[in-house]
Order: C-alpha cells, then sequence, then structure tokens
C-alpha cells in the first residue's frame, strides 16, 4: 500500500515472492541470462588459478635480487628465458579467456590481449632499470615480443591441448638445455620436481589430446594408441638428450630415469581410471 501510494517498487512483494513490476523482469531475466553466459568451466578456473601464479611468480622473480653466485651458477641464456615466459605467459592468459577457441583476429580478445602484454613487457624491463643487480635491456624486450610473437603464432594454429602440448616442450627444451644451476642442499628437489612435473604434465596432455579422436574399440586399437601414449613422451626425452649433448648440459641417467617414471605413473593412471569407468556400468546394472 504504502509503496503505491509513495510510487516507491514493492520491495516486500518481490521479497515475498509475488515479483517485480512487469517493466522490470525482462531486465531481471536478461541479467540472469548474462551471469549464466560468464560462469566459468572447471578448466577455465585451473587455468586462471595457473595463470594467477605463474604472472604473480614471474613479476616477484624478475624483480628480486639474484645473487652473483646464482648467476654464475645458472649459465644460462637471459634471452631464452625472457623469450619462453612470455611465450608460456600469452598461452595461459589466451586459455584462460577462451579455454575453447583458436584466435580470431575478428574478434576484440586478442588486440586487446596483445597490447596489454606488449604494454606489461616494456613496463617490466623499464622498473628492473631499478633494480640493484638487473639493467634496462631492449634486446631483453626484443626477445620478450618474440616469445609473444612464438606463442601467438601457437594458440592461432592449436587449440588447448596442442597448445599446452607446445609449452610444455618449450620449458622443458630451456630449462634441460639451456640453464644448468647446481640446485644443493635444501634446494635439490627442485630439479627432480621439474622433470616429474613436467614430463607427468606432458604426458597427460598427449594422451588428452589422442582422446579427442575417435575411441579405441578392438584390442589392436588400444595397443596401438598405448604404444603412440609412450612413444611420443619417450620421444621428447630422446630429444633432449640429443639437445644437451649439443649445448654441453647434463641429462643424466638419473634424470632419465625420473622422466621415464612419470611418463609411465601417468599412463598408468590413466589406463586405471578408464578401466574404472569401463567397470561401472555394469558394477550399475
Amino acid at each position: 500500500m504504502f509503496a503505491a501510494r509513495c510510487g516507491c517498487p514493492d520491495f516486500i512483494g518481490i521479497a515475498a515472492g509475488r515479483g517485480p513490476p512487469a517493466a522490470g523482469r525482462p531486465r531481471r531475466i536478461e541479467m540472469i541470462k548474462m551471469l549464466s553466459k560468464i560462469s566459468l568451466s572447471l578448466q577455465q578456473k585451473v587455468m586462471l588459478g595457473l595463470l594467477a601464479l605463474y604472472w604473480s611468480g614471474i613479476f616477484a622473480l624478475t624483480h628480486i635480487t639474484i645473487p652473483p653466485l646464482m648467476l654464475r651458477q645458472m649459465q644460462a641464456s637471459d634471452k631464452a628465458l625472457h623469450f619462453l615466459v612470455y611465450f608460456i605467459l600469452i598461452i595461459l592468459l589466451w586459455f584462460s579467456i577462451s579455454p575453447a577457441e583458436k584466435v580470431n583476429f575478428r574478434k576484440k580478445k586478442i588486440w586487446i590481449i596483445l597490447p596489454l602484454l606488449l604494454f606489461y613487457a616494456a613496463i617490466d624491463e623499464w622498473l628492473q632499470g631499478f633494480e640493484a643487480s638487473r639493467t634496462r635491456d631492449i634486446m631483453d624486450f626484443v626477445a620478450n615480443v618474440e616469445g609473444l610473437s612464438a606463442g601467438l603464432v601457437i594458440i592461432c594454429l592449436f587449440s588447448f591441448w596442442p597448445a599446452a602440448l607446445a609449452a610444455t616442450a618449450a620449458a622443458i627444451f630451456v630449462f634441460t638445455g639451456a640453464v644448468r644451476i647446481q640446485f644443493t642442499g635444501q634446494l635439490a628437489f627442485v630439479r627432480p620436481l621439474f622433470l616429474l612435473t613436467s614430463f607427468g604434465f606432458f604426458t597427460f596432455a598427449w594422451n588428452r589430446f589422442l582422446s579427442s579422436f575417435a575411441p579405441a574399440e578392438s584390442k589392436l586399437q588400444k595397443i596401438k594408441m598405448l604404444i603412440l601414449a609412450i612413444a611420443v613422451p619417450a620421444g621428447l626425452i630422446a630429444a633432449v638428450k640429443l639437445l644437451t649433448r649439443f649445448t654441453g648440459r647434463v641429462f643424466g641417467t638419473k634424470d632419465i630415469i625420473l622422466s621415464a617414471a612419470a611418463i609411465l605413473a601417468v599412463v598408468v593412471a590413466i589406463y586405471l581410471v578408464s578401466l574404472l569407468k569401463s567397470f561401472s556400468p555394469q558394477r550399475k546394472n
């Protein structure tokens, strides 16, 4: 009554379920539709979490003072690291926003992302001039742009899982073939952990990519798929070993065993999960 007299919306009536005025209902329906469209998938939530960790991590690492001893131990190509950081960054950012799409230059998304990353790369390099152990270097910025360009090619040509394979393989090649740092003492776990996680994720991404094709029905097809599931990650180990011979880095027997163990563990886990899924309908029946 009071709301009708004063011309105010009947908020009590709306809360009681009588609904808003007729003119307000289309707006509410339209808002609900908009909210439903921006709901995030699990994959997108994971990508956004990884992006937040990765971006904050590289910002912290590029603005802390690195001890001279660690710099000498790394014996790494600084430009290769700049290239890799931005190569991965654009792939993570793109698939955090559009997890199921390749780049379409007719849409606005990529024209927002590219200037944003170029601006960040320039500002990040400029800010490093204020750090005692760092200097501004235009060639570092060039390496950043090259990494962005290479990542842009990947997200133009490939969908999520092939792009994830490319990014993981690039990280493995750089950290095994370009970086040689002796992690000792409390940091001795870093290299084994990197090998286990990187080769494990590469194997997982490769198997997800394989599963996008027609499922294997016959035993022969399943055997072929199993061979493929192991052969490509194993080929990556062989490629890394060959690369380290040319670059003078070390990828020894222990590294090979750890990488192979990660591959086999992921393949066995995927096989066991698929086996359990195949038995679940029979149990229900």
